[in-house]
């Protein structure tokens, strides 16, 4: 619940990821914690490139909650910047 917390605090921190107005539908979700670990969901579209969401997102989640050590894609096929790959993984 604690990684919960702080993805929606994160997207409040990192709004121009999130911007409706201009179309931006994007969502950080959490898929499961395995220990030190936080496996992360992109689906919709950003304002900036994928593997540039999930970067800023890990680097938040970690300095927010120094006991992760690391967060990775759920699938490494979400981090292609394709419109039509955005919600197909």
């Amino acid at each position: 619940e604690n990684v919960q917390k702080a993805l929606l605090d994160a997207r409040v921190e990192l709004d121009t990821m999130f911007d409706e107005s201009i179309g931006m539908t994007g969502s950080v979700e959490l898929v499961e914690i395995d220990g030190p670990e936080v496996v992360l969901r992109l689906r919709g579209r950003f304002w900036h490139k994928r593997a540039d969401v999930l970067a800023r997102h890990a680097n938040y989640l970690m300095t927010v909650i120094p006991e992760i050590i690391d967060v990775v894609i759920e699938n490494e096929r979400q981090l292609s910047d394709d419109p039509e790959m955005f919600d197909k993984y």
